[in-house]
């Protein structure tokens, strides 16, 4: 008789919990519509947007960078900018003498 009672009080209380777990359609609606406003906002930043998938047919999602090679310059007759800004050495070659020797030993 005490084994059967503790069974149907332990079955009461298991029910009860899973009745308190379980939200109802109205509840789960509300949730939806809540975790669909916040992640609206993460979706609309810039940051997604440029990583997201383009929607364009045949277009690769990874550009392939600019070559900054010489012969790619020459091809596509690129212009250089900011030759004038280059530093000038700090030695002239014209003044500076030959390499130093390293004596053997």
């Amino acid at each position: 008789m005490r084994r059967k009672l503790v069974a149907y009080a332990g079955a009461v209380a298991l029910t009860i919990a899973l009745a308190g777990c379980a939200q109802s359609a109205e509840s789960r609606q509300r949730t939806a519509v809540r975790r669909e406003r916040d992640e609206a906002s993460t979706r609309a930043s810039e940051t997604v947007q440029r990583l997201a998938t383009p929607q364009a047919p045949n277009r690769l999602i990874y550009d392939k960078p600019t070559s900054l090679s010489d012969s790619n310059a020459r091809l596509t007759k690129a212009t250089i900018v900011g030759v004038d800004k280059l530093p000038q050495p700090t030695e002239p070659a014209t003044q500076s003498g030959p390499p130093p020797v390293k004596p053997r030993g």
